[in-house]
């Protein structure tokens, strides 16, 4: 994963290369890290440049430069602590004074180990649960969330239902927006291309059975 998907530079790919499944775990690192922090004790845990050890974001999320490469860069936080105190270079002291990070104020756990902490629990602790809640929680609950995740919807509809209420159906038109070259045909009534307006709303068949249904109701 780390060879195909993150870049001489350090950051995630955005292309997701022909996966299905990376643009959700792209996604979700990204929340693990914005959800977690670091308790600084030795420091040899703790990478100085990709790590958010000194604020929400790390070092390099706050440069922000993809010109430098970062890749290179493995320098631990242990590297400027000596005796359980701060001993920073001076041109890294000027950068981190340009960055607003007061140094000094970031406490040091002397003779511990670095923990990593789960900043939504209050004792600091990941649960896979809790991460879950926390991606879950992150955006405004859409109007049909509740409809598909009724107990009366097999997990396998409700997952198709959520797909098309994304607009991830894979219908020959978001096919072709991959760089496939296609002939599209409607598989129902065989005479329009195959678009998701044109299958759920507009092909002649699914009018019939939308009818069939008002019927039935």
């Amino acid at each position: 994963m780390r060879a195909k998907f993150i870049s001489k530079s350090g950051n995630f790919s955005r292309i997701t290369k022909g996966s299905s499944i990376w643009a959700g775990v792209r996604g979700a690192i990204e929340d693990v890290r914005a959800h977690s922090s670091w308790v600084i004790g030795d420091g040899a845990s703790i990478d100085l440049w990709q790590d958010n050890w000194c604020s929400s974001l790390s070092l390099k999320d706050r440069i922000n430069d993809d010109h430098i490469p970062w890749n290179d860069l493995h320098a631990k936080l242990s590297s400027i602590i000596v005796e359980g105190r701060w001993a920073i270079p001076r041109n890294l002291q000027l950068m981190l004074q340009i960055l607003g990070v007061d140094i000094h104020s970031i406490k040091i756990n002397k003779n511990n180990a670095d923990r990593r902490v789960w900043k939504p629990d209050l004792m600091g602790k990941f649960s896979v649960k809790g991460a879950f809640e926390a991606i879950c929680n992150k955006d405004r609950t859409v109007w049909w969330a509740s409809f598909l995740s009724n107990k009366a919807i097999h997990p396998r509809i409700a997952m198709w239902g959520w797909r098309l209420c994304h607009g991830k159906i894979p219908t020959d038109d978001k096919v072709q927006t991959k760089g496939v070259a296609l002939a599209s045909r409607c598989c129902l009534c065989k005479t329009n291309s195959e678009i998701i307006q044109h299958l759920i709303w507009d092909c002649s068949i699914s009018i019939q059975l939308w009818n069939w249904m008002e019927d039935m109701f």
